[in-house]
């Protein structure tokens, strides 16, 4: 198995080596920019929206999928939302 060193300090984003899809994207803010490594997604404060994974305004329903080339066990998951008006309902 694929194994990131991690530096001691900081676990490894286990994101970072997946393939990303989703069931809507936004124009400009695919998959892919969920797990880039850019945290300069939209804030009411400024930012740049292009930075983040968005949908196209589906709602519920809307799927978004990491897969590894060979199978990856987590521990834990971190899922960040950077504005907190804006929920992610659910997760799983």
């Amino acid at each position: 198995m694929f194994r990131p060193i991690s530096d001691g300090i900081f676990p490894i984003n286990w994101a970072r080596y997946a393939v990303a899809t989703s069931s809507s994207s936004a124009s400009q803010q695919g998959a892919y920019k969920a797990i880039d490594n850019l945290l300069d997604g939209y804030n009411p404060s400024g930012g740049d929206p292009f930075d983040e994974w968005a949908s196209d305004g589906s709602g519920n329903g809307t799927t978004f999928r990491l897969t590894w080339a060979t199978p990856v066990a987590l521990s834990s998951l971190i899922l960040c939302v950077p504005v907190l008006r804006r929920k992610c309902l659910s997760a799983r």
